[in-house]
């Protein structure tokens, strides 16, 4: 049972009354970091990810529209960030997609991904530079990265920062990091997903910058995705004298953990008298034909011709 908070690594946390068999969610005192008491540890994890999280990971045509959807909402807030040449390191990248993006841009892209359907995806039919790995198996690239990302990866993490610091690893200095989070204060759970044992953390604008700091990053700007809601973090490697100074400090952003708790406790009720499931189906279903529309050129680029065709498929979470 995890006690300690992992940014500011206060202990005895305020309980959120989400108690399960697998799951106990908490708040810091401090702050405000969300997190289930109750994750795997580290190598749980990794075993957990290589097999029973998604199960038999068919890559379909609707799932890719819906990968599709989530990668144009983070283009979008890249930008002018990205540069043709650049070098993009995503992690945990599933079935490529970004990278299929961002190598559309003119960037050299590589991946890592431990599900073995999907590394394989990538590899074979998007043609695309991915190992079956983690950051921990990944030695010092020869050449360094100039952008880092994690999209929806981060709060499955045991030790966030600890990988967010193998990760500046990876980059030049100066170079960028993405990360994109389910949004505590945007939350867009179904039926008794609010908080899961998938999650290990929750965050919001502010616990994911001060978890950037900590692990040695500057944050530049923060936002949330048309999509779901998610939050969008860009942030520059700082120095060595920059990080070591921000790893020792106080978090510099914070959360109030009342607020927190008052606004978890009504949107159990609010997700359910707005509507918010039904209206989120028809917004998703709708960004997806937009970017289908989008990348119409690229379809094929992004392995549409060949994936299965399966109404009932499961969409990206």
């Amino acid at each position: 049972m995890r006690e300690d908070c992992e940014i500011c690594g206060a202990r005895d946390p305020l309980s959120l009354n989400e108690k399960r068999r697998d799951v106990d969610a908490v708040i810091c005192r401090y702050c405000g970091l969300v997190w289930n008491r109750l994750m795997r540890d580290a190598e749980e994890q990794v075993e957990f990810y290589k097999g029973d999280y998604r199960g038999p990971s068919v890559v379909t045509r609707k799932y890719l529209g819906s990968m599709l959807g989530r990668g144009a909402c983070v283009m979008d807030f890249l930008g002018d960030v990205l540069k043709p040449g650049m070098r993009h390191l995503d992690i945990g990248c599933a079935e490529g997609t970004l990278l299929s993006l961002t190598r559309a841009q003119g960037l050299q892209v590589a991946g890592m991904e431990i599900d073995e359907n999907f590394s394989r995806f990538s590899r074979e039919v998007r043609h695309l530079d991915v190992t079956m790995a983690t950051l921990d198996d990944a030695a010092p690239p020869e050449k360094p990265f100039d952008l880092v990302s994690f999209v929806h990866v981060v709060e499955h993490l045991f030790h966030p920062i600890e990988t967010l610091r193998q990760a500046a690893g990876q980059l030049r200095d100066g170079g960028y990091l993405f990360i994109e989070v389910p949004n505590v204060e945007k939350p867009t759970p179904g039926p008794g997903r609010f908080f899961t044992h998938v999650h290990n953390f929750y965050f919001t604008a502010n616990t994911l910058r001060s978890l950037a700091a900590k692990a040695g990053f500057t944050p530049l700007r923060v936002g949330t995705s048309r999509r779901d809601g998610s939050v969008q973090l860009l942030a520059r490697k700082s120095s060595l004298a920059e990080a070591g100074a921000n790893a020792n400090q106080p978090p510099q952003w914070r959360d109030n953990p009342a607020r927190i708790r008052r606004f978890i406790k009504a949107n159990r009720i609010n997700y359910y008298t707005s509507l918010r499931f039904i209206t989120r189906k028809i917004h998703q279903k709708r960004l997806i034909k937009e970017s289908l529309q989008r990348y119409e050129s690229l379809l094929d680029e992004l392995g549409f011709s060949e994936a299965p065709d399966q109404k009932n498929a499961p969409e990206a979470p």
